[in-house]
């Protein structure tokens, strides 16, 4: 009956993996848009109020919000450093906003939310460690697990003599 009970539960446990969804290299790309644009201009922008278009406004209304925006923005224009990255932000959020998939993924992500833990891969991505590093840390865990596991004997043999 145990063998039954585990079996079924492994298949369920298998079906409800198949219908877990990663995030796409698109996804990462717009969390990093939003995250720049959120520390330059604060937590409640958008890459809607930075062109100062609506939600719903069309490829050619987007297209001169961007010419206007990227005329006052641009680095021939001006010196200011947080200017210059935010001319640089626009050029990605343009990008993103004209691409239908990811404009659609976008806006799943403004209704619902733009999620703070974003996987590991995405972590992975931006501090790859040296093989030195992981060496080191590989390493360490197991003297770590050898030390507890020892300790652990220790005290259950102890006890036992008790």
């Amino acid at each position: 009956m145990k063998i039954k009970s585990l079996f079924i539960l492994t298949l369920i446990s298998f079906f409800f993996l198949c219908k877990v969804q990663a995030w796409e290299e698109k996804d990462f790309e717009i969390f990093d848009a939003h995250d720049a644009i959120t520390k330059l201009l604060g937590p409640e922008a958008t890459f809607y109020n930075v062109l100062n278009v609506e939600p719903n406004a069309s490829l050619e209304t987007l297209n001169k919000a961007y010419r206007k925006i990227s005329l006052t923005l641009h680095p021939d224009k001006t010196t200011d450093k947080k200017d210059r990255e935010l001319y640089t932000q626009i050029n990605l959020i343009i990008n993103i906003l004209r691409d239908k998939n990811s404009r659609k993924r976008y806006d799943y992500f403004l209704k619902v939310g733009v999620p703070k833990w974003r996987g590991t891969g995405y972590y992975y991505s931006r501090y790859k460690p040296s093989i030195r590093f992981a060496g080191i840390a590989i390493v360490v865990g197991i003297c770590a697990m050898q030390i507890l596991l020892s300790w652990t004997n220790y005290y259950t043999k102890k006890y036992r003599i008790n």
